[in-house]
Protein backbone atom coordinates (compact mmCIF):
# COMPACT_ATOMS: atom_id res chain seq x y z
CA UNK A 1 0.00 0.00 0.00
CA UNK A 2 0.88 3.82 -0.48
CA UNK A 3 0.93 4.25 3.19
CA UNK A 4 3.43 1.47 3.94
CA UNK A 5 6.84 2.35 6.01
CA UNK A 6 9.22 0.58 3.32
CA UNK A 7 7.48 2.82 0.69
CA UNK A 8 7.19 5.92 2.43
CA UNK A 9 11.26 5.41 3.52
CA UNK A 10 12.27 4.52 0.07
CA UNK A 11 15.15 6.15 -2.05
CA UNK A 12 13.38 8.92 -4.14
CA UNK A 13 15.66 7.89 -6.89
CA UNK A 14 14.09 4.10 -6.66
CA UNK A 15 11.01 5.15 -6.19
CA UNK A 16 10.77 7.09 -9.62
CA UNK A 17 12.53 3.97 -11.42
CA UNK A 18 9.71 1.54 -9.97
CA UNK A 19 7.09 4.23 -11.11
CA UNK A 20 8.48 4.52 -14.61
CA UNK A 21 9.14 0.48 -15.11
CA UNK A 22 5.68 0.15 -14.21
CA UNK A 23 4.73 3.01 -16.70
CA UNK A 24 6.67 1.13 -19.38
CA UNK A 25 5.26 -2.12 -19.24
CA UNK A 26 1.92 -0.77 -18.78
CA UNK A 27 2.38 0.62 -22.23
CA UNK A 28 4.00 -2.33 -23.57
CA UNK A 29 0.94 -4.33 -22.75
CA UNK A 30 -1.12 -1.75 -24.37
CA UNK A 31 1.02 -2.01 -27.61
CA UNK A 32 0.38 -5.59 -27.54
CA UNK A 33 -3.08 -5.18 -27.41
CA UNK A 34 -3.27 -3.02 -30.16
CA UNK A 35 -0.68 -4.85 -32.26
CA UNK A 36 -2.87 -8.02 -31.48
CA UNK A 37 -6.25 -6.75 -32.41
CA UNK A 38 -4.81 -4.92 -35.68
CA UNK A 39 -3.49 -8.64 -36.84
CA UNK A 40 -6.89 -10.36 -36.19
CA UNK A 41 -8.56 -7.26 -37.71
CA UNK A 42 -6.19 -8.11 -41.01
CA UNK A 43 -7.66 -11.57 -41.89
CA UNK A 44 -11.34 -9.53 -42.82
CA UNK A 45 -9.74 -6.11 -44.00
CA UNK A 46 -6.17 -5.96 -44.93
CA UNK A 47 -6.13 -2.43 -46.28
CA UNK A 48 -7.45 -0.87 -42.56
CA UNK A 49 -5.19 -2.94 -40.67
CA UNK A 50 -2.39 -1.11 -43.02
CA UNK A 51 -3.52 2.56 -42.86
CA UNK A 52 -4.23 1.88 -38.40
CA UNK A 53 -0.26 0.79 -38.56
CA UNK A 54 0.58 3.71 -40.45
CA UNK A 55 2.80 1.36 -43.33
CA UNK A 56 3.25 3.05 -46.60
CA UNK A 57 2.12 6.91 -44.92
CA UNK A 58 5.75 8.30 -43.98
CA UNK A 59 7.06 10.11 -46.62
CA UNK A 60 10.34 10.56 -46.97
CA UNK A 61 12.34 13.49 -49.39
CA UNK A 62 15.96 13.04 -50.70
CA UNK A 63 17.98 16.50 -50.72
CA UNK A 64 21.53 17.16 -51.21
CA UNK A 65 24.09 18.69 -48.55
CA UNK A 66 23.57 22.22 -50.33
CA UNK A 67 19.91 22.13 -50.24
CA UNK A 68 19.51 20.86 -46.93
CA UNK A 69 21.97 23.74 -45.55
CA UNK A 70 20.10 26.35 -47.48
CA UNK A 71 17.01 25.76 -45.88
CA UNK A 72 18.53 25.59 -42.06
CA UNK A 73 19.85 29.35 -43.18
CA UNK A 74 16.61 30.18 -44.04
CA UNK A 75 15.02 29.00 -40.86
CA UNK A 76 17.88 30.01 -38.80
CA UNK A 77 16.88 33.65 -40.11
CA UNK A 78 13.54 33.61 -39.44
CA UNK A 79 14.30 32.66 -35.93
CA UNK A 80 16.50 35.12 -35.68
CA UNK A 81 14.06 37.87 -37.55
CA UNK A 82 11.15 36.80 -35.44
CA UNK A 83 13.24 36.90 -32.21
CA UNK A 84 13.62 40.35 -32.07
CA UNK A 85 12.97 43.30 -29.23
CA UNK A 86 9.81 44.83 -29.76
CA UNK A 87 9.09 48.40 -28.23
CA UNK A 88 6.24 48.33 -25.99
CA UNK A 89 3.45 51.06 -26.56
CA UNK A 90 3.09 53.56 -23.90
CA UNK A 91 -0.24 53.89 -22.68
CA UNK A 92 -1.73 57.22 -22.76
CA UNK A 93 -3.84 58.44 -19.54
CA UNK A 94 -7.06 60.57 -20.60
Amino acid sequence: MPDDPMIENMDPVMKLWMFESWIQDLTEKNEFAKNYSILVGSFSNYEMAQNMLGTGTVKTVNTSDEEFDKASNMLLNDIKESSTPRRRRKLMKS
